[in-house]
């Protein structure tokens, strides 16, 4: 979506239809002499296609791109994609097309859990293809619209050190762009203009004879050339209007033929021969960017919108079908919208207001928010949009759609929003949700304003919301003292009235597991301990959910601590804190710190059945990726390679979460590409090192120092884990070593031997050791005595197969057409004749045996 003076850095969702080049009609007319033109232009590095409005320039480059032999990526960019982040991930996903490993370091970047700044991701981005093993073309569509200035520079930058081996096509309707002033005297860029996009002459007879099928004469061919000047949008207009009366060329004959003129003159001859309701109709809908039947009905008052739209939709010129909408929704061409728009404002604007308001009301009341406040704003009803916006905006920030948030605050005039307390704290939460502090803090100050002149209800209201939002904010900034204080402030000022009081845990838990994050401090375990401690005895009084959010925090805490009696109690706390109010926030991390308490206790059968079970009743698209970033790293820590890395291919497609890096690393480890994890790790750790992610820091070290082992790199591997062993020292960690498995009990052991001068380190490292007699995850008892085995029936190996493809208790009862008690009795003697305690233990050792595949 659109940004707000490069201030909203995170991204959504691309529309992969944008990366595609554009499929035109079969009955496009050659322009080979175009197509010679493009082609000896490819000497140089830049190639600029401008032209306004409806000179073909898309249509003519998606055409010639076929024909050459070079890779092409390709970008349509959209308004609501000038944002620089935005902008920077169509572009190497566009690359990405070309080879998957082209900008993959670059991409990595951008969705890692705290990007670099844009200059240093366009950087690597330049060097990545610099060193592609071949030419390539790089088009971008509507280049125009992005006018961001950050983009613009960036850009420039691109422009300015472009690789050789880089042909980029830019399709403008301006070069008035910065990016482009320099470029121009470089002697590295070609210009095709709006005068080599005319029709001329033997071309423009041809695209009325044999295109359009109209048996023109030379003179009315004249005629026609003469008022369009070659403008094949024009030519297409007049091409339908000619085709119901060919007289009318010969009535109208009155006009310059300045494009501005012949615009508006070509749509009103339209006009006339329209049927009346059908004009009217079609102004009406321009206030729309996307027409349905019920929403056109609305709008228009007309229970026959549905034949409109279809009457509309068989000229083939008026409106088209948008193929991701389901083919129930349609869009006005761009060029004939405008017009209609203005002409709309222009002549009827006292139906401007009623049409919006129809339209902000339909789209409220089919879930459409963000579309009701355009509109809303639109017919002037801003306290209107203000309700709505605000209603909407816990649940953009919990999605972390900032961009939306930053378009839709965009829309209200100036002045309105410094004005509006509603807005201010909206904009706050967006500013201090991605670390921009003072902007936050700024627009507080004008709520501290404004609510000095309200009543007394509303100024408590508020300034509930205030302490709420400080409160949160200084938990970000890492301000403990500053945090308990308006905390406690917030608990005493009935709470429950305010609307991000609760609402703040989801926003502020992102992942499964928090003590990576700013809300825990980045892992440092002590200070955070202490201070949910204390936050937890002033959300006990405040009767709100958030009590939950503490037990999570302190659960996960005693967790790395690998005190697991007290994260039974604070991960079942947070459980049921979480389906009493259906906090999504608190349930999903404690039902996962529960799993992986279960985990680390061998009961693997009910780790599974809790993940099941969540799995099945959460819908939200953010905490479904969460729990499939979890089973992840459970399915690897059981063997289940392959079924983690078509997890991963699916999780990716998804919106990215900061756990997507690790799990990335982890897969890549678990298939043998030791290289690839290993160059993944290095930038992390520095980035989170400069970032103060403890916890974070200490787990990719582990894995490195794990990789290195793997690869008898023993040296290597010993003096990384010795770092993350003083790292984790201080805090106090065991599970992050734990949880690795016997691997890291086997580096451990060996490193052991060869520490001899660090005391402290020793005697720790012993600690972890000691700690792994009572842990036994992944360690499976191996015996020669294979006789055993013979006792093991065919009904037992079948559902031993359906372990390994990880189906639950449940589900092996249904695939079996027996009882779940009987699974669990089966599973009892899997387990008595493998000699191992646990289904994952089971895999592993039936692997061993061969009783099932690798």
């Amino acid at each position: 979506m659109k940004s707000r003076n490069n201030q909203f850095g995170e991204t959504r969702s691309i529309l992969v239809t944008k990366l595609q080049i554009p499929v035109n009609q079969a009955n496009i007319l050659p322009r080979p002499h175009l197509h010679n033109l493009l082609n000896h232009a490819l000497d140089k590095n830049v190639i600029m296609v401008g032209a306004p409005a409806g000179f073909g320039k898309t249509t003519l480059v998606s055409e010639w791109v076929k024909t050459i032999q070079l890779p092409v990526a390709w970008v349509s960019i959209g308004l609501e994609d000038n944002e620089p982040e935005t902008f920077l991930e169509y572009m190497l996903s566009a690359l990405a097309i070309i080879d998957d490993k082209l900008g993959l370091k670059s991409r990595n970047l951008l969705y890692s859990p705290n990007p670099p700044v844009l200059e240093k991701i366009f950087q690597s981005c330049i060097n990545e293809i610099a060193m592609f093993s071949s030419e390539l073309c790089l088009v971008i569509d509507n280049f125009h619209m992005m006018n961001h200035p950050q983009i613009q520079q960036i850009f420039a930058y691109l422009l300015e050190f472009i690789p050789s081996n880089l042909k980029i096509i830019l399709i403008t309707k301006t070069e008035n762009l910065p990016a482009l002033k320099r470029l121009k005297y470089t002697g590295k860029m070609v210009k095709i203009s709006k005068e080599e996009l005319r029709f001329k002459g033997h071309e423009f007879k041809q695209f009325y004879h044999i295109l359009k099928k109209l048996p023109l004469n030379e003179l009315e061919l004249q005629l026609l050339e003469n008022k369009t000047e070659g403008w094949v949008i024009s030519m297409n207009l007049f091409a339908q209007a000619l085709a119901e009366d060919r007289s009318m060329l010969y009535e109208k004959d009155q006009f310059s033929g300045r494009h501005p003129y012949i615009y508006s003159y070509l749509i009103e001859e339209m006009f006339d021969y329209l049927d009346d309701s059908v004009r009217n109709f079609l102004l009406e809908v321009s206030i729309l960017d996307e027409l349905s039947c019920s929403l056109c009905e609305a709008v228009t008052l007309k229970k026959d919108a549905a034949e409109y739209l279809q009457l509309l939709f068989s000229s083939k010129e008026m409106i088209k079908l948008i193929p991701e909408r389901n083919n129930q929704w349609f869009r006005l061409h761009s060029l004939l919208r405008e017009f209609f728009y203005h002409q709309l404002d222009n002549k009827y604007q006292g139906n401007l207001v009623h049409l919006h308001r129809r339209a902000y009301t339909w789209f409220y009341t089919q879930g459409y928010i963000s579309k009701a406040v355009n509109h809303a704003v639109q017919a002037n009803d801003l306290d209107k949009a203000t309700e709505y916006l605000w209603n909407l905006a816990p649940s953009l920030l919990k999605n972390r759609e900032y961009n939306e948030l930053a378009y839709l605050l965009n829309l209200f005039p100036n002045g309105w929003i410094e004005n509006s307390p509603h807005l201010c704290i909206i904009y706050s939460w967006t500013l201090a949700l991605q670390k921009m502090w003072e902007n936050a803090h700024t627009y507080l100050a004008f709520v501290d304003r404004l609510i000095l002149k309200m009543e007394a209800s509303l100024y408590e209201k508020f300034l509930i919301e205030l302490h709420v939002l400080r409160g949160y904010i200084a938990l970000l900034e890492q301000k403990g003292d500053e945090c308990i204080k308006h905390m406690t402030t917030a608990a005493k000022m009935l709470p429950k009235y305010s609307e991000f009081y609760h609402m703040g845990v989801e926003i502020l838990s992102p992942e499964w597991n928090v003590l990576g994050s700013d809300i825990a401090f980045g892992g440092q375990l002590t200070s955070t301990c202490t201070l949910y401690g204390k936050l937890r005895e002033i959300w006990k009084n405040s009767g709100l959910p958030i009590v939950g959010f503490g037990a999570v925090v302190l659960g996960e805490i005693y967790y790395e601590w690998d005190e697991l009696d007290k994260v039974q109690y604070f991960s079942k706390r947070g459980m049921y804190i979480g389906k009493k109010h259906r906090n999504l926030g608190i349930l999903v991390p404690s039902s996962l710190l529960y799993a992986r308490m279960k985990r680390a206790l061998n009961d693997v059968d009910e780790m599974w059945q809790v993940i099941q079970q969540l799995e099945d009743s959460i819908t939200d698209r953010h905490w479904r990726t969460t729990i499939a970033g979890f089973k992840i790293k459970i399915l690897l820590e059981e063997g289940r390679v392959d079924k983690a890395v078509k997890l991963m291919e699916k999780l990716e497609q998804m919106p990215a979460t900061g756990m997507n890096s690790i799990n990335q690393i982890r897969v890549l480890r678990a298939s043998g590409k030791w290289t690839k994890a290993l160059k993944r790790i290095e930038p992390l750790i520095k980035q989170v090192e400069l970032e103060n992610r403890l916890a974070i820091c200490i787990e990719l070290m582990i894995l490195q120092s794990l990789i290195h082992f793997e690869q008898g790199n023993r040296s290597k591997a010993f003096t990384i884990i010795n770092q993350a062993i003083r790292l984790g020292m201080k805090e106090g960690y065991l599970r992050l070593f734990l949880d690795e498995g016997t691997t890291m009990k086997k580096l451990l052991c060996d490193f052991q031997k060869i520490v001899s001068t660090d005391q402290a380190v020793k005697e720790y490292c012993s600690k972890i050791l000691s700690k792994f007699q009572h842990d036994s995850i992944d360690e499976v008892v191996v015996k020669t005595d294979l006789s055993y085995l013979d006792d093991l029936t065919n009904r037992e190996l079948e559902v031993l197969k359906l372990l390994e493809k990880g189906l639950t208790n449940k589900e092996i009862a249904e695939a079996l057409f027996i009882t779940v008690g009987t699974v669990k009795l089966y599973n009892h003697k899997i387990y008595s004749k493998l000699q191992v305690k646990s289904r994952t233990q089971a895999l592993i050792r039936a692997k061993e045996l061969r009783l099932i595949d690798y």
